[in-house]
């Protein structure tokens, strides 16, 4: 791991120590594409048809009117 890295877990895992489970409900899924949390093979087909991903800029890594090392750096930070 990379210190950024653990900085970045350390952060997580201070967030996750915050938070509290509600104890008075019951603990369970629910599907997000119905109102009711049920799930539907109807509205999960329809889920799929209508997906649309995240544009990814293409254009600007493989076409890119910046300097090189910029362009690197790009690519870096969208990839991680």
């Amino acid at each position: 791991m990379n210190d950024w890295e653990i900085d970045e877990l350390m952060g997580l895992l201070r967030r996750l120590n915050e938070v509290r489970p509600i104890l008075d409900v019951r603990d369970c899924w629910e599907w997000s594409l119905n109102s009711k949390g049920i799930f539907n093979t109807k509205l999960f087909y329809h889920g799929l048809i209508n997906y649309t991903p995240k544009s990814f800029p293409y254009k600007s890594i493989w076409r890119p009117s910046i300097p090189t090392k910029v362009n690197f750096f790009h690519v870096d930070c969208l990839f991680g």
